[in-house]
């Protein structure tokens, strides 16, 4: 065991020592910071004030505009100023706008214009448009003998609240759908590098027959289970770090725009949130009710697991080349299932309860990308602790196989090696 662990150790300060590592370790986090900040700051400052002007002949809109405004971000003034005057106004630039609604008739609302020196945003566009043909309809429907009311009542959208193994749960699917794909991508990404990480130090070690060296004071298993856990610790504490900043992130949200989020639930609560803006606070209250402790939990246990299953096939992959040119076609059989699991992942956030997203949640080679993705819809606790058994089991085993091919297959050199030969290294005894 004293052997492995100066193994581990090696491969450990060896990387995590190094700019790569260190570079990359700043920069996606940096990155995600700058895209949480921005989306927060462009929600609330992103679009320009404006101020339109409006002039109704008709009578029938002032009710309707003088409840529209959008905060600061949109607001309308009812005027009864001349047309001309306010139509030289927005040359001037004192007004964003002009809508002008003439004296209409309700059967046919025509004449109406929108006077600017820029062309609307299709936000504010919806929004005018939206607040012209409910008028129109509100008073069809009371010229017809209809109640208005009622059936404005009938035209709201109905919201629900998810009431999850008796849990209050937020209604944003989405946000779950987004933690679960981003997680299972996230696995996606570090099993290929990392695992690309481990075969190509065990070839370059091969080729320069450093190994031969290093096998007079350790056995072969002991060199890839070293070669392989080390390469993992630098793997986990890169994702421990970029979780840490997340959580940070989530601290420092909510004291550097404390305001900002206090504005958009303000606007929210008087119905005047923009949809971005509704959005966020959405996703935002949504992620507080999952089940962090766990998802993270879970992350780091797929990711162990699911690296040493993984990362044993590529270690033993290394091992068997002799040529660099036969590095694809004997990671191909590797890159497969790991290609696979990440279609079914897009299957299993859309339904994470389907028999294809279950079943494969209980594969070894699906798991640590799958599972990884329903785990944030609140899946049962006893589907994930099968799925954990079994990855435990096959990472033993996975372990186990890649070290009888590792054992021969570092020691070949100058000789093609072939599938063949690998299967015979398998069934060789000890």
């Amino acid at each position: 065991m004293n052997k492995i662990w100066l193994i581990i150790q090696r491969e450990f300060n060896s990387r995590v020592r190094t700019k790569s590592f260190i570079i990359s370790t700043l920069i996606v986090p940096l990155a995600f910071i700058a895209i949480i900040a921005a989306s927060i700051v462009i929600a609330i400052y992103g679009s320009e004030k404006m101020t339109i002007a409006v002039k109704d002949d008709s009578g029938l809109f002032e009710d309707k505009f003088r409840g529209l405004d959008q905060g600061e971000s949109l607001m309308f003034k009812y005027l009864d100023t001349p047309i001309d005057e306010l139509r030289e106004d927005v040359k001037n630039e004192k007004y964003s706008g002009v809508l002008y609604i003439p004296n209409i008739n309700i059967d046919q609302p025509k004449g109406i214009k929108y006077y600017s020196n820029n062309q609307l945003g299709p936000q504010t566009e919806g929004v005018i448009s939206t607040a012209l043909t409910d008028v129109i309809k509100t008073n069809v429907l009371k010229r017809e003998g209809y109640n208005s009311d009622l059936l404005q009542k009938l035209d709201e959208k109905i919201t629900f609240e998810s009431i999850i193994k008796e849990k209050e749960k937020g209604t944003m699917s989405e946000v779950s759908s987004g933690l679960g794909y981003a997680m299972g991508f996230v696995m996606y990404m570090f099993i290929f590098i990392y695992g690309a990480m481990v075969m190509k130090g065990v070839a370059e070690e091969k080729n320069t027959r450093i190994v031969e060296v290093m096998l007079s004071s350790i056995r072969p298993i002991q060199l890839m289970a070293g070669k392989v856990l080390g390469i993992g610790l630098v793997a986990m504490l890169q994702s421990m770090l970029w979780f840490a900043t997340i959580i940070a992130v989530q601290f420092l949200i909510g004291i550097f725009f404390a305001k900002e989020i206090q504005h958009m639930a303000d606007l929210q609560s008087q119905g005047m949130a923009a949809s971005n803006e509704t959005a966020i606070l959405d996703a935002i209250e949504t992620f507080k009710s999952l089940d962090l402790s766990r998802i993270t939990v879970s992350f780091f246990f797929y990711f162990i697991f699911g690296f040493l299953f993984y990362g044993s096939q590529f270690a033993a992959v290394g091992a068997a080349i002799t040529d660099d040119t036969d590095a694809n076609s004997y990671t191909l059989p590797i890159a497969m299932p790991i290609i696979i699991a990440l279609i079914i992942m897009n299957v299993a956030v859309q339904q994470p309860n389907a028999s294809l997203a279950i079943w494969s949640s209980m594969i070894p080679w699906f798991s640590p990308i799958v599972m990884l993705a329903r785990i944030p819809f609140d899946i049962s606790i006893t589907e994930q602790i099968i799925s954990m058994l079994i990855l435990i089991l096959s990472s033993v085993a996975m372990l186990w196989l890649a070290g009888k091919i590792y054992r021969v297959g570092i020691l070949i050199q100058g000789q093609k090696v072939s599938l063949k030969d690998i299967g015979k290294w398998i069934f060789l005894k000890q």
